[in-house]
């Protein structure tokens, strides 16, 4: 009995160890799991980082090649280079600007050589006369060194230079405003020569300031909007109220001079005023004449017989105020 006793005991032991060590093996493997899982929400946000970066520039250069069609041709402004990649030109462009850094060694030394505003060859664009010339005329400016118009606009895109495309956007609006000028200057003096009018030239600078025109404009819509809004109301008044009492006051026929209707308000207040005491006075003697036999004067001119009659109400001997004022005379 004693060797199956220790017999059991041991095969007892030997289970228990092999319990302790699955023990053992499923911690490790909690934590090998653990740490594949942290990598995963690693590699999660690696992933959406890398996204976002490809799809941002995914549409920079859907947003570059856009432009590039928009603005100009490639085959015109591309030059192809060594290896069959196409080179950035800037004297072929209409849209002049530095070169890009795939530019070739030839490229650069043509854009070094060139200006961008004129396009011409021997001078750089802070060297350009004809910007110059531009800035002494008012033309252009320099707006974070960036070269613009005048007026704040961008330079108008198109074939030609930049200094080209200036000149032709001046000399189109001069002849417009010009144009303008001399129809109104001949709808203001239809009669008699124009002095010295014909003699402004059509391709010139603009003669009028264009602050002093876009005033002038704002001013006007002002004033459209204005009698529109009057237009506007005067409709809704008459659909309210049809009377023609409240759209214009007519005065009478018998009147020699215009009554101001400041006056005419005045009156109507007075009016209402002493319509507003005669319905008090008249809601006073209603309630005297409950009291009395149920009459009621008519009109203000029968208050003095009404007053007359509550002389008449007996007191609780039965004798009237008539009566007794009656007795202390025969006193």
């Amino acid at each position: 009995m004693l060797l199956a006793d220790v017999m059991l005991l041991a095969e007892r032991m030997a289970s228990r160890a092999e319990v302790d060590t699955a023990r053992l093996d499923s911690t490790d493997a909690d934590s090998r799991v653990a740490g594949l899982e942290r990598e995963i929400e690693s590699l999660k946000t690696t992933l959406a980082r890398t996204q976002y970066d490809e799809r941002a520039a995914h549409h920079e250069a859907l947003d570059t090649l856009a432009r590039l069609s928009a603005e100009d041709d490639p085959a015109d402004i591309f030059e192809l280079g060594s290896g069959g990649v196409l080179v950035y030109d800037p004297a072929q462009s209409q849209t002049p600007g530095p070169p890009s850094r795939a530019t070739s060694r030839r490229s650069v030394l043509l854009a070094e050589a060139t200006c961008h505003y004129c396009r011409m060859s021997g001078h750089l664009l802070r060297d350009c006369p004809t910007k110059k010339t531009h800035y002494e005329e008012s033309m252009v400016t320099d707006v974070d060194r960036h070269l613009r118009l005048a007026n704040g606009d961008f330079i108008p895109k198109g074939a030609g230079s930049a200094a080209e495309r200036v000149e032709r956007y001046w000399s189109t609006r001069a002849r417009m405003m010009n144009s303008h000028l001399v129809n109104e200057r001949i709808d203001a003096q239809a009669s008699g020569p124009v002095a010295d009018w014909d003699e402004v030239p059509i391709d010139s600078a603009p003669v009028v300031d264009e602050f002093d025109a876009l005033r002038d404009d704002v001013r006007t819509l002002r004033a459209q909007i204005a009698r529109f809004e009057e237009d506007l109301q005067h409709a809704r008044h008459r659909d309210l109220d049809p009377d023609p009492h409240w759209d214009s006051w007519v005065p009478p026929a018998d009147m020699s001079a215009p009554v101001d209707e400041f006056d005419v308000l005045r009156d109507e207040i007075r009016t209402l005023r002493a319509g507003i005491s005669r319905l008090e006075n008249h809601w006073r003697f209603e309630n005297l004449s409950d009291s009395v036999d149920g009459s009621f004067p008519k009109s203000l001119v029968d208050v003095k017989p009404f007053r007359e009659k509550l002389f008449d109400l007996p007191d609780s001997f039965g004798e009237t105020p008539s009566q007794f004022v009656a007795a202390m005379g025969h006193w």
